[in-house]
């Protein structure tokens, strides 16, 4: 009797439609086509849902197109979108606007320099509203923006055309139309590259990154608080003899400040994820290193879920990595994801719900080259039958801490159209939307009987993609029944 019922809901489960078997809302996909995907950003969607922003060089018309894709909490595709012109664009924040639409910043070599800062605002269906490139005559790129207190928009980047150094991390506030109401840069005499700001208390933000300047090493991560109007107040950096990059910051209830990032120094693996807690004025608490002792590991981007907690998101070895972390850097619970290839997780989201959603890539598992990956988990991280337990190994970080100093100055980066063109990505020509395995929600029935179940599974792809039959061979003794979490 026991066999009978696991055949039967076993062929159940595995001939459901798409739609059905994910019913938790709980998956991994890819979307992709033969050549070169990947995720990058994701944020919240008007209306529910998620807008996941990548890279493609087949869905596009120019050498690497930026896309857009909305896509439901349960997963269905909404629209898709491409953009770019007729050079190299990719995005590395995608952001809600104050105006029920989205801004997309990143990277363009389709401006007045070599490469240029990106911003384009877009509608909640994809379209246009406006597409800016600012830049001088060198090399200018956007890392992260946020709505700024005073109205419009405070965007991180980096460039080199009115550099002190080599390379200065670069700070503006735009307005609604894109129109710059200022702009600083802040280096030294060798570079600066700033990538994540946060709001503090006093108003103002603190914003983290690297620098080549000072420290004790190849290059350091930095801690930097500035006004609200950007006027600059105090830098730190912390490192040891190897690199150190800070990726993300946020203002921790003791109005300390806690860093996440990487370290190359080997404290347990190649490569580790590293937190750094300091107080209000950036002397060092305490730093931990996380990982493991046969991989590289980093941590990479983050979301506020709660006062006292950050999701984080990176990469542990050859899996997907979330991590939430309590005020002082430590770990509450870790999870990685993998569906067989290398995935890495650069954006994170937090539902309201508690539900998250992970934007990535995957590499070498799939036949169709790089994707970009989807990971949406339930409240606790977790996906039922694809999570393990993430990297546990903690060791405290012996990192040296420095006072830096950087000049600041403002200067008239030149504002230019930037590219406009909006393509729906066609999916029919290729552009593969698929759900990865192994994520099959078992029934408490399952894992009871020993035989082997032999049955043929029908295969469906959505948007008119070709299916097919294939023989499944499935020892039941190695099912896990619902609830048994394996890692």
């Amino acid at each position: 009797m026991t066999t009978i019922r696991t055949r039967i809901l076993l062929a159940v489960v595995l001939t459901l439609s798409t739609s059905t078997l994910y019913a938790q809302a709980q998956y991994m996909k890819y979307f992709g086509r033969s050549g070169k995907d990947g995720g990058y950003a994701i944020c919240g969607a008007y209306g529910g849902g998620y807008i996941f922003a990548g890279q493609t060089d087949t869905a596009g018309t120019g050498t690497e197109d930026i896309f857009l894709i909305s896509v439901s909490a349960t997963g269905h595709v909404n629209w898709s979108r491409s953009y770019g012109g007729p050079g190299f664009d990719f995005p590395m924040q995608v952001i809600r606007a104050a105006d029920s639409s989205y801004l997309v910043l990143g990277i363009s070599e389709n401006g007045p320099g070599n490469w240029d800062m990106l911003v384009m605002k877009i509608g909640i269906a994809g379209d246009v509203r406006w597409s800016k490139l600012y830049g001088g005559s060198y090399l200018e790129q956007a890392a992260f923006g946020r709505i700024h207190p005073d109205g419009g928009y405070l965007v991180l980047g980096s460039g080199s055309s009115y550099s002190g150094g080599s390379w200065d991390g670069w700070i503006m506030r735009i307005n609604e139309d894109g129109s710059v109401a200022w702009m600083r840069s802040y280096g030294s005499y060798s570079t600066e590259s700033l990538v994540y700001a946060a709001a503090t208390s006093d108003g103002g933000f603190i914003v983290t990154g690297h620098t080549y300047s000072t420290g004790a090493g190849l290059h350091d991560a930095l801690l930097m608080k500035i006004s609200r109007n950007g006027a600059y107040q105090w830098m730190k950096s912390y490192g040891t003899y190897a690199e150190e990059t800070g990726y993300l910051v946020r203002e921790t209830p003791d109005k300390g400040f806690l860093v996440c990032g990487t370290s190359t120094a080997g404290f347990i693996g190649g490569m580790d994820g590293l937190t750094i807690k300091t107080d209000s004025l950036g002397s060092l608490v305490s730093s931990t290193a996380y990982g493991t002792p046969e991989y590289n590991d980093g941590l990479q981007r983050g979301y506020l879920i709660e006062p006292d907690r950050m999701l984080v998101g990176g990469f542990a070895g050859t899996d997907a990595w979330s991590a939430l972390l309590k005020p002082d850097g430590t770990l509450e619970h870790s999870w990685r994801y993998n569906a067989g290839a290398t995935e890495r997780i650069y954006g994170v989201f937090s539902e309201p719900s508690g539900a998250r959603a992970l934007a990535g890539l995957t590499t070498g598992g799939l036949p169709v080259g790089d994707n970009a990956l989807l990971v949406r988990t339930d409240t606790s991280g977790w996906i039922e039958g694809g999570a393990l337990a993430g990297p546990a190994t903690a060791q405290n970080a012996n990192i040296y801490v420095g006072n830096a100093y950087v000049d600041t100055s403002s200067h008239p980066l030149m504002a230019q159209e930037g590219p406009t063109a909006s393509r729906p990505l066609s999916f029919q020509s290729g552009f593969l939307v698929a759900v990865m395995p192994p994520l099959v929600r078992m029934s408490p029935a399952f894992g009871q009987a020993s035989d082997t179940v032999s049955l043929v599974v029908k295969l469906t792809r959505p948007f008119g993609l070709a299916g097919g039959d294939i023989s499944v061979s499935i020892d039941t003794s190695l099912l896990v029944p619902y609830g048994v979490r394996k890692g």
